[in-house]
């Protein structure tokens, strides 16, 4: 998929979501203003009906208006120009709440008028048990008695009262991160996708150029008057094994990258001996260093011992220091060290390279990440060394650390229990 056809997807996706969440959220509200005014309407009317009861009982038939207001969305407050009986208004209120399915916590509370103060409150629950809790009722000054009632609770009973709505929202909220994963997926297999095209293209170019070179070395070799001329038959000869043992070291790294990829590596762990295992690592570099970079190895007294496979903490060694010998500028001194730290053993491999932005360093150990350097990279590789390092450390119940300063080198850091 071409980036601007992504881009597109994107921004489509996007407007979807925001628009799709906007109207499920404008419906909700509107189906939630609906059930609160039918609440509302249920509860004005029940209180008109213990309002009409409390007057009949006191023997009151005096029309009293529109006894009912609403200072608050949860607050009702009843004018009743006579007498309360407590005993009797709970016993109505129930009965009307009940009548009409109004099954919501509730408080009501009377308010005297010569005395300017609720003088009597309980709360109800919305089942038959009932408890105690302080009033919390705000009074309304007025000339007459009343009676008033609040629902702390309405909302959120209003809410878990919209069974099918909130059935709808809940779909569209898992429909909704389903598009949100599967739009993460996309965007992830893109970028694996491209990151795979460029490492085929690397590994192709890696592959193609050292054939090519053998293959006009060998040519030349068949000629006739080449054996006539021992200096440049060396040359010839010296060309094919150094681009073999190239073709050999990329092959390599593409098998050692097949091993991390199944999975669990198997490992052949054994007490190892890391001051001897850093010498041959020493020894071996230093032959195909020649005279372009010197490396120094910088041991402490005393034992060092790990609990690894041979192979692949060998591996995990050649790795890093050919990693430090591309990007370190020839001439330039490598340093190889290690040491005892506590309960671990830390090997250090240092580099004179143009070091690493901390923008990159924590993808530096991603499977086919290379440093963005345009459309040209001077060090050619396929993304692969320093994963490989991560996975194996990981295995051995280790870890690698990076630290490196741009313009000044870097730093590569293997940690592994001490034994």
């Amino acid at each position: 998929m071409k980036n601007a056809s992504f881009r597109r997807l994107l921004l489509f996706a996007g407007l979807a979501i925001i628009g799709t969440t906007v109207l499920q959220g404008f419906w909700f509200m509107q189906a939630f203003d609906l059930k609160e005014k039918q609440f509302n309407q249920q509860v004005s009317i029940a209180l008109k009906q213990v309002a009409a009861l409390l007057l009949r009982d006191n023997r009151n038939f005096s029309p009293v208006g529109e006894p009912v207001t609403q200072p608050a969305s949860n607050y009702f407050v009843v004018m009743v120009n006579d007498q309360i009986d407590a005993n009797l208004l709970e016993v109505a209120l129930r009965h009307e709440f009940d009548k009409r399915r109004i099954a919501l916590d509730f408080e009501y509370g009377i308010y005297d008028c010569s005395s300017e103060q609720l003088r009597y409150g309980d709360y109800i629950t919305a089942g038959s048990d009932r408890r105690d809790k302080p009033s919390t009722l705000p009074r309304v000054y007025a000339e007459n008695n009343y009676f008033a009632v609040l629902f702390p609770g309405k909302t959120t009973g209003l809410v878990g009262q919209m069974g099918i709505w909130l059935f709808s929202a809940s779909v569209m909220l898992l429909v909704l991160v389903f598009f949100v994963y599967a739009l993460f997926l996309i965007f992830r297999q893109k970028r694996l996708s491209e990151v795979q095209k460029d490492f085929v293209n690397n590994m192709t170019h890696e592959f193609k150029t050292p054939l090519s070179t053998i293959a006009i070395s060998a040519e030349t070799l068949q000629h006739p008057d080449i054996c006539r001329q021992p200096e440049r038959l060396q040359n010839y000869v010296g060309i094919i094994q150094h681009e073999t043992t190239r073709l050999r070291q990329q092959v390599e790294r593409v098998l050692q990258m097949a091993v991390t990829d199944r999975g669990s590596i198997e490992l052949r762990k054994e007490k190892l001996d890391v001051k001897e295992a850093l010498q041959k690592a020493a020894e071996a570099a230093r032959l195909g260093l020649q005279a372009t970079h010197q490396l120094k190895l910088v041991l402490p007294e005393g034992d060092l011992w790990v609990e690894a496979d041979p192979l692949h903490f060998s591996n995990m060694l050649y790795n890093l220091l050919d990693n430090a010998t591309k990007y370190s500028p020839s001439g330039t001194t490598i340093v190889l060290s290690a040491q005892k730290q506590g309960r671990e053993i830390i090997i250090c491999v240092k580099d004179k390279g143009p070091g690493i932005a901390t923008e990159y360093q924590k993808r530096i150990f991603q499977k086919f990440y290379r440093i963005p350097t345009g459309y040209v990279h001077d060090v050619k590789g396929f993304g692969l060394g320093l994963h490989y390092v991560a996975e194996l450390a990981r295995a051995h119940k280790g870890r690698v650390r990076l630290e490196s300063t741009t313009g000044e080198g870097s730093s590569f850091y293997l940690c592994f229990p001490a034994i």
